[in-house]
Formats: C-alpha cells, structure tokens, sequence
C-alpha cells in the first residue's frame, strides 16, 4: 500500500507543478491583456473602477490557486476561498447575501485561528 502511495506521489507531483505553470502562465497573459485596458479606464466612472476589480481579483485567485497547487496547506485553501468570497460580495445585490459573506468569511478566520491554535498545542 505505502509503494502505491509512493508512486503516486511520484506520479501526481509533476503534474501538479505543470498545473501551477499552466495557471500562473494564464495568470500572466490575463495581465499582459488586461493591463493596456486599465490605462485607458474613466475613473470617473463606477463601472471602470468595478472592472478593474474583477480583473484583479481573478488574477489574485490564480495566483492563490497556483500557490494551492505547490504548497498544500489548510490556511492556502482558506486564503483561496476568503479571495473568492471578497470577489462574489462585491458583486452582489441583496443586503441579505452581504451577511451570509461575512459570516463566511468569519467562520474562516475562525477556522484559521482555531488550527493555529491545536497546531500550538502540538
């Protein structure tokens, strides 16, 4: 059984770095594309200023995510998942969908702060 988990460590690892290569490459031809836009944004304009957002916040989850990839860890997922909740709140309507976020996003904290916290302990 430990040679099979070996060998698909062997395997998996490669592949896993070649994801994070692939998603980072994404990453920077998103920021090579996006960037000459910024430049020419009116940030007089609110939806200027909420595409700008977007974009960095989609290449901040990318670079989270590639991170996920290289170095498993519970506080990467929970950095991941807070970058996702952050972008889904600032693009929503109802009041009632801003609570449910930052209880999320408190929740997860909390999370981080009580494995920071066993991982004291050990």
């Amino acid at each position: 059984m430990k040679q099979i988990s070996r060998l698909a460590e062997k395997i998996l690892t490669p592949i896993e770095y070649i994801l994070a290569v692939a998603i980072l490459s994404g990453v920077f031809i998103h920021f090579v594309a996006v960037f000459p836009t910024w430049l020419t944004l009116d940030w007089s304009n609110t939806e200027s200023y909420v595409h700008f957002l977007e974009s960095v916040f989609a290449l901040a989850i990318g670079i989270e995510l590639a991170r996920l990839f290289v170095s498993y860890s519970l506080e990467g997922v929970v950095e991941l998942v807070v970058f996702l909740i952050a972008r889904k709140l600032l693009f929503i309507d109802g009041t009632l969908q801003v609570l449910y976020g930052a209880i999320a996003i408190a929740l997860l904290f909390a999370v981080l702060a009580g494995v920071g916290h066993i991982n004291k302990k050990s």
